[in-house]
């Protein structure tokens, strides 16, 4: 029996997205991360199936291979695509299942284009899906009457991932949200409770993982370190899980990791301290809103604007660079709320930030409340993507939404002002450390140094000059022992090239 696990692109009409990384695949051949549901059901699926897994960001979907069934993922901003690879499978005969959050809060709709669907997480339904397909009796909906265990679930599948491919591991520590903000389906997808991942179980699943990739540099293999994820969405959302987690990682000496947080770890400094021992390098706080009245419709209560300031300060002073995540189009902001959002980044030296416009999507409280105010002007899931209004704003026009949205990008990624950013930051922190750069320099082979010269040739036949003069002012950091790295700095470019390019 053949099974292919499917991971839908969003399209061939669809624009880059913020986290497409279209600029490294062009100049390394990679992209950021491969979606964690594909190795973890390729873990649940039993070991007499023969398992493949595909990523349509990566690699074009074989529709002739021979297969027997499929099970395809999605999210709402891609499950148009997911709809039509389903239906181009059903065409040949062959058996679909559909899952995925999209699928889970629309399953009806989902059923119109696949011959089961899942709803919820489907890590220990899989084995049954599969029994009942080897029997002929597939059911037309999978669903979990609880949710499953974190010990329950089986270690994923990474040993089926193109791992060459990807510059992002992941790791899953927990799963469910306590919160209920009106914009987010975590709730309502994972459940009320944070469920915890035993300690053992986690480094397990670390240990598992491809710690490197190679670039390909005119025939040779470059051999470059992986970012690690911790996937939750909130690694502090159980500080006594979190500190058992960091205490045994410490040991690990993992150099290279980032993770998703709530702004109140910027509060916890003994935390803060041994996520920097532990190799923390970056965090996304989700910020959502520089506007208090925006907060309090969204229900994000966590957030209090009075405390970001600090909170934020503690986090860089800590050597932690945030990644801060932001939601445009609150019932509560006019068109003053772009200028606002652009100097909260900047007086805060937000070295990277995500700036999305609200969504309604299917599941949520937010998609309920504004379908039964007649708000919601499209839903073409397609444009259910943070970068397309998909309703009608209170206080601004969506064109002004698009058009504010846009303008904040190009400012914040233009290459001065992240620069800017940038050396604030480092000047924030109290933490200094040596980069180990000269030392991996010096350690190269002969080889080694030739061709990392080459891949500097290659990245600079792509960049424009303000780009070369970027990329050159951050090696030179790099060689004085700052705490630099090329694939950072192609980051920032990269982000650069988005925002040029909206």
């Amino acid at each position: 029996m053949k099974l292919s696990l499917i991971n839908p692109s969003r399209g061939k009409k669809a624009k880059g997205d913020f986290w497409d990384f279209k600029f490294e695949k062009k100049i390394l051949g990679q992209t950021s991360l491969i979606p964690l549901f594909l190795p973890t059901i390729a873990g649940a699926t039993p070991r007499d199936v023969e398992t493949k897994i595909i990523d349509e960001k990566v690699e074009e979907i074989n529709f002739d291979e021979k297969v027997d069934i499929v099970g395809i993922g999605g999210m709402t901003s891609n499950i148009s695509r997911a709809y039509e690879i389903a239906d181009e499978y059903r065409s040949r005969g062959v058996k679909v299942v559909l899952g995925g959050i999209h699928a889970s809060m629309m399953p009806e709709e989902a059923l119109t284009h696949a011959d089961t669907v899942v709803v919820g997480e489907a890590d220990c339904l899989w084995p049954e899906v599969i029994s009942d397909f080897k029997e002929n009796r597939l059911k037309d909906i999978y669903k979990f009457t609880s949710y499953p265990n974190p010990e329950d679930i089986p270690i994923p599948r990474h040993d089926l991932v193109k791992s060459d491919r990807y510059v992002i591991n992941q790791v899953q520590t927990t799963r469910g949200c306590p919160f209920d903000c009106e914009f987010c389906s975590v709730k309502v997808f994972s459940g009320p409770q944070f469920r915890l991942k035993k300690i053992d179980r986690i480094i397990e699943e670390i240990e598992s993982l491809q710690d490197s990739y190679n670039i390909n540099v005119f025939g040779y293999k470059l051999k470059s370190p992986k970012t690690l994820l911790f996937a939750d969405d909130n690694l502090y959302g159980n500080k006594s899980h979190s500190k058992k987690l960091l205490e045994a990682i410490i040991p690990m000496k993992l150099t290279d990791w980032y993770c998703q947080a709530s702004i109140n770890l910027g509060k916890d400094k003994e935390i803060l301290s041994m996520m920097k021992q532990a190799g923390c390098h970056s965090m996304i706080i989700g910020i959502e809103s520089v506007i208090s009245e925006t907060l309090a419709g969204y229900d994000k209560k966590i957030n209090r604007v009075d405390e970001y300031a600090e909170c934020l300060a503690n986090i860089q002073s800590a050597g932690i660079k945030v990644l801060g995540s932001f939601v445009l189009g609150g019932d509560e902001e006019d068109d003053t709320v772009f200028e606002k959002t652009i100097k909260f980044i900047r007086d805060n030296n937000i070295v990277y930030s995500m700036v999305n416009i609200l969504t309604p999507l299917p599941g949520t409280r937010l998609f309920k409340r504004l379908d039964e105010e007649g708000r919601i002007i499209n839903k073409n899931w397609e444009d259910y993507n943070f970068e397309t209004v998909c309703f009608q704003p209170k206080k601004m026009s969506a064109k002004a939404l698009e058009d504010g949205r846009r303008w904040i990008n190009k400012e914040i990624y233009s290459l001065n002002d992240i620069q800017k950013r940038y050396d604030n930051f480092m000047d924030m922190k109290t933490i200094k450390e040596v980069t180990g750069f000269e030392e991996s320099f010096t350690t190269m082979s002969v080889k080694e140094k030739a061709y990392s010269a080459l891949l500097l040739m290659k990245i600079f036949y792509y960049l424009n000059n303000e780009q070369r003069n970027f990329l050159l002012n951050m090696l030179k950091d790099n060689f004085d022992g700052k705490e630099t790295n090329l694939g950072n700095t192609i980051w920032s470019i990269g982000f650069n090239e988005y925002a040029s390019k909206l």
